[in-house]
């Protein structure tokens, strides 16, 4: 599911964080991929991998755009990502996407997809996502 389906927003954790300053659950069309963070945790004396992607959106996929919007960075988290890639042969200059869609798997899991314009390409499944923080891109 993507767009504004409350499916999706019942599978992020605090994703009411970016609801509440757009207005609405974005697509993310056109956002930006600023950065991608790969690592192991222990949790509960296990090790687990995380990942940590920042993207830049400015509300340009809202039907009522009118360049006003807001310029945010938000930074998802993404645990116990269990399976998936990311094509690393296709970074350009910018990480452009197209859509980031989330969607509950058969095993209770989250299959996440950065649809890209350019740029990374990343699919994977993981256990829990996340919106760790919002703030304003000039920030």
């Amino acid at each position: 599911m993507n767009g504004n389906g409350n499916d999706v927003i019942s599978l992020i954790n605090g994703a009411y964080l970016v609801k509440d300053v757009f207005g609405y659950w974005p697509a993310f069309h056109d956002a930006e991929i600023n950065s991608i963070c790969i690592r192991r945790a222990m949790v509960r004396g296990e090790s687990i991998l995380e990942i940590l992607i920042s993207i830049h959106h400015w509300g340009q996929d809202n039907p009522n755009y009118n360049g006003t919007e807001k310029d945010c960075v938000i930074d998802f988290m993404f645990k116990n990502v269990l399976q998936g890639g990311v094509n690393i042969h296709s970074i350009p200059d910018v990480g452009w996407i197209d859509e980031i869609s989330f969607e509950e798997n058969d095993g209770g899991g989250i299959n996440v997809n950065f649809r890209p314009l350019s740029g990374f390409d990343i699919a994977f499944s993981c256990e829990f996502v996340e919106v760790i923080g919002i703030r304003r891109a000039s920030d």
